[in-house]
C-alpha cells in the first residue's frame, strides 16, 4: 500500500446518532456470553451532558478534505455512527479492544447508550464520558469510552498510545465526512495528513488538546463536518503498516485549515483511560472492578502492531 506522505485527507464529523454501522465481515462474530462490564454500568449513574459544542467557538462539524478514500477491510475497527433519515455517517468511532468503543464525549453526552451493527447481529453499549467533560469549550477532554454487552471476536483493534506528538509531527487524520468546504459526506472512510503544530492565535487555551494546522492548497488535510470521534493517528509508514491512534477528533475551522483533538496523552485522558481499563468506570466503588481490555494498556493479542 502507499504512504499517505504527500497525499492529502478528508474526514467528517457528527453530531447525534443511535446506531454505529461496522462493515459487513464473514470473519467478525459476538460473544453470547454477556460480557460482566457492562452489566455492571447498566444499573448505574451516569453523568451525561446535553449540550453540543458551541459553533461559537469551533465549529464542530467535520470531514478530512485532501483525504484519500481507503479500502475498509485495512480499518475494520473504525465505524460510522448512522442517524435515523440520514444516509452517511454522522460521527465516527474507533474498536480498541473486545469490548471498547473510543468516541469523542460531544457524540454521545445526549444519549450514552448506543449499538453497533455488526451484519445482522447488533450489540448494545454503554458510554462514559470523561470526568472532565463539563465545558463545551475543552477540546482537550471530548472523549468518551463505550463498554460493549456482548464481546466482539474476529477483527483487529485500534491500538492508542499516550505517546504525545512532536512539533510539526506528519499526523494521519481521518473520518467518513466532506471533502470540501460545505460539501456533502460520500459515506467513505478517507485519511489525509497535516503535521502537528502549537495552539494557533485566536483559540483559548485548552489543556490536552492537540491541534493539526494545515496548507489544503498543499494537499494537506483538515478536519470536516460528521468526523468528531474519529482517531487521528501516528502512522510512519504504509497504509497497512504499524499504527497508533493518539488522539479524538474534536472540532474544525476547516476554512483555516485548522484541527482540533482531545489528546489521549494528557495526563487527565490518559488517568481517565487507564482507571477505565482497570475498572473504574463507575461512580460506586463498593463493588469490585471488572477491568476492561484496551488494546495499548492491557491488552496486546488482536491489536494493530505499534511503530
Amino acid at each position: 500500500m502507499p504512504s499517505l506522505v504527500g497525499n492529502t485527507g478528508k474526514a467528517a464529523c457528527l453530531l447525534a446518532l443511535l446506531l454505529i454501522a461496522a462493515p459487513a465481515s464473514a470473519q467478525v462474530t459476538v460473544d453470547e456470553v454477556p460480557n460482566p462490564a457492562y452489566d455492571a454500568l447498566l444499573d448505574r449513574q451516569v453523568a451525561v451532558f446535553s449540550q453540543f459544542i458551541s459553533e461559537t467557538a469551533v465549529d464542530v462539524d467535520q470531514q478530512v478534505m485532501n483525504g484519500i478514500v481507503i479500502d475498509r477491510r485495512y480499518f475494520p475497527a473504525i465505524l460510522g455512527k448512522m442517524v435515523s433519515g440520514d444516509p452517511h455517517p454522522t460521527c465516527t468511532a474507533t474498536l480498541i479492544g473486545l469490548t471498547t468503543l473510543l468516541i469523542a464525549a460531544h457524540c454521545v453526552d445526549d444519549n450514552p447508550d448506543i449499538s453497533l451493527a455488526f451484519g445482522s447481529r447488533t450489540i448494545n453499549a454503554r458510554c462514559v464520558m470523561a470526568p472532565a467533560w463539563n465545558s463545551e469549550d475543552d477540546k482537550g477532554v471530548d472523549l468518551a469510552l463505550c463498554v460493549l454487552a456482548n464481546a466482539v471476536q474476529g477483527m483487529t483493534f485500534e491500538r492508542i498510545s499516550f505517546r504525545l506528538p512532536a512539533i510539526g509531527e506528519a499526523l494521519v487524520l481521518s473520518g467518513f465526512g466532506c471533502t470540501e468546504e460545505g460539501g456533502e459526506p460520500d459515506g467513505e472512510l478517507r485519511l489525509g495528513w497535516a503535521p502537528a503544530q502549537n495552539r494557533p492565535p485566536g483559540l483559548s487555551h485548552s489543556p490536552g488538546t492537540l491541534y493539526t494546522v494545515a496548507s489544503i492548497e498543499d494537499g494537506q488535510s483538515a478536519l470536516c463536518p460528521r468526523d468528531s470521534g474519529g482517531p487521528l493517528f501516528r502512522m510512519p509508514g504504509a497504509i497497512d503498516g504499524p499504527r497508533e491512534v493518539i488522539a479524538v477528533n474534536s472540532a474544525t475551522t476547516y476554512a483555516h485549515g485548522v484541527s482540533l483533538f482531545a489528546a489521549l496523552g494528557a495526563p487527565a485522558n490518559e488517568a481517565f483511560i487507564r482507571n477505565f481499563a482497570a475498572g473504574e468506570y463507575t461512580p460506586d466503588r463498593s463493588r469490585t472492578p471488572i477491568p476492561v481490555l484496551i488494546c495499548g494498556v492491557n491488552m496486546d493479542r488482536g491489536c494493530e502492531i505499534a511503530p
